[in-house]
């Protein structure tokens, strides 16, 4: 399909220049044909010039002679007459042809004349016409510029309002480990003691078990005396294996009161009771605790659904930017695509409009100077002639002479006035040609700064690409932390700066510590 074209496009080519070639030889056998006229009437006066006979002076007869000359000189100054006659209307035939001549240049030059102010007025129209669409395209390129730096103002916006968000954020996550990380230790030192309280209250389920057995078998046994030392050795042996929290401390006995308790009848159901008191004062006692825990508990679970939550928004608005980016960059690619395929369209028109407008000046500036070249050379050989024939008009008929020698200096007049008129034509036509060049430049100018815009959204489109995905922004959060504490000088910027790359890079508490000391060190 290309080949097709380029082959209708040399063929075109080649008609156009077939057709110019007509029109030239057309012009150059009509010219021919004038010429051969011109050398035609030129030969004919020349040798009617060349052939007059002189006029000679005979002797005055005398005498008898007088009657026989006088019939000869009659016959000699009519054959005189008649030459002259003949002469007269060879040279008015001549000055006929020549004034046809004359005339038929003139029309051809004022033909051409019409046709070169219309050339000049249609270019002027194309001028202004490309003028008028150079402001236009200039108008469109501004409302485009205005429509870039709008977008690129609500990119910016966008960044800014995601990094604040991105920042926020952060700044949440940061604060709701470290809450989290509270609860934590808050919940191990409850668990912690729970668990002791557990292991307490276990052992002294396991004495009353063991006390209830030894009541059983006291009860079953033959009633015999106490003695006081046994009991207290029991009493002693019960204390050192149940040692109780600090909160039941309240709740022991003194020795005192366990000799006098000693010898009561029923000490070990006391002892029993007791123990049952001290473990409901624990379970009261650890009841808020419990319920404490189940709420941090609850409240853990609650966050951690919110982070979940808070994430999956960010991850969406994250999405959505990405999509909106890409929209915007595909709609901005087809309208660069579509104006770079217009510009192109539009200076490949121009180009071949100026320059067929060329080559047609050009062609008529040389047929033009071919036609000067000869009219100078016809006025040259009319000039050489001009005087013989001035005065053979004027002693032959005033008229005939008066007809032949002004239309020679007309003829003249008009050659130099068109040879004025073409210096014109081809100053107007430099005037074109550099303001082709012009055109030319501001066009270019304009797709170096379209190419400037291009590469800086491709790199704003490049970097909104990075920052689509959560390691993408934390890697630019830690980009713009990192730069910002290689570029501050205050020491609690700094430490500020280390606390936030220390929490996105998750140090570990040892590799904080050994940076903060060594932070201190340096300070």
């Amino acid at each position: 399909m290309d080949k097709e074209k380029e082959l209708q496009a040399i063929i075109e080519k080649q008609q156009d220049k077939i057709n110019q070639y007509k029109a030239r030889l057309g012009d150059i056998i009509t010219a021919y044909k004038g010429l051969g006229k011109e050398k035609e009437a030129l030969e004919a006066s020349l040798k009617a010039l060349n052939t007059r006979p002189k006029v000679k002076k005979h002797a005055t007869p005398k005498g008898k002679k007088e009657n026989a000359t006088d019939s000869e000189k009659q016959k000699e100054e009519d054959g005189q007459l008649s030459k002259s006659l003949t002469e007269i209307k060879t040279l008015s035939e001549s000055l006929t042809t020549l004034s046809e001549e004359k005339s038929r240049l003139e029309a051809s030059y004022q033909a051409d004349r019409k046709r070169l102010l219309l050339e000049r007025d249609e270019l002027e129209v194309t001028v202004k016409e490309l003028s008028e669409k150079l402001l236009w395209e200039r108008q469109e390129r501004g409302t485009e510029q205005s429509n870039y730096e709008r977008m690129i103002k609500r990119w910016e916006e966008a960044e800014i309002e995601w990094r604040r968000l991105a920042a926020s954020q952060e700044e949440r996550i940061r604060s709701l480990e470290s809450r989290v990380a509270l609860l934590s230790d808050s919940l191990a030192a409850q668990h912690a003691l729970h668990q002791r309280d557990h292991g307490a209250m276990q052992a002294l389920k396991e004495r009353m078990a063991e006390l209830a057995l030894e009541r059983v078998s006291l009860y079953a046994n033959k009633p015999v005396p106490r003695e006081e030392p046994p009991i207290a050795e029991e009493k002693e042996e019960v204390k050192g294996t149940v040692t109780l929290p600090p909160e039941l401390a309240a709740f022991t006995l003194s020795s005192d009161e366990k000799s006098t308790e000693s010898s009561n009848k029923d000490d070990k159901p006391n002892e029993e009771t007791k123990v049952a008191d001290s473990t409901e004062l624990l379970e009261i006692k650890n009841k808020p605790l419990i319920q404490e825990i189940s709420l941090l508990q609850e409240k853990v679970k609650d966050l951690t659904i919110r982070l979940h939550q808070e994430e999956e928004n960010h991850r969406r608005t994250e999405q959505n930017t990405a999509e909106i980016v890409r929209l915007e960059k595909e709609h901005w690619e087809r309208c660069l695509a579509a104006t770079t395929s217009e510009f192109r369209v539009k200076t490949s028109q121009l180009e071949g409009e100026m320059l067929r407008q060329r080559q047609r000046s050009l062609a008529l500036l040389d047929e033009k100077d071919a036609e000067i070249t000869r009219l100078r050379a016809s006025l040259e050989i009319g000039a050489t002639k001009s005087g013989i024939m001035l005065a053979l008009a004027d002693g032959a008929a005033g008229r005939e002479g008066r007809i032949g020698g002004p239309p020679l200096l007309h003829h003249a007049h008009e050659a130099a006035r068109l040879e004025v008129e073409l210096r014109e034509v081809r100053a107007e036509r430099r005037i074109l040609e550099n303001q082709l060049h012009d055109a030319r430049k501001e066009i270019a100018f304009l797709e170096e700064e379209k190419k400037t815009e291009v590469n800086l959204l491709q790199a704003e489109v490049d970097r909104l690409k990075r920052c689509q995905s959560r390691e993408g922004a934390h890697l630019e959060y830690l980009k713009n932390v990192v730069l910002s504490y290689l570029l501050t000088t205050r020491e609690s910027r700094r430490c500020h700066m280390l606390s936030a790359i220390a929490a996105v890079l998750r140090f570990t508490p040892e590799e904080c510590n050994r940076v903060s000391k060594l932070h201190k060190f340096s300070t």
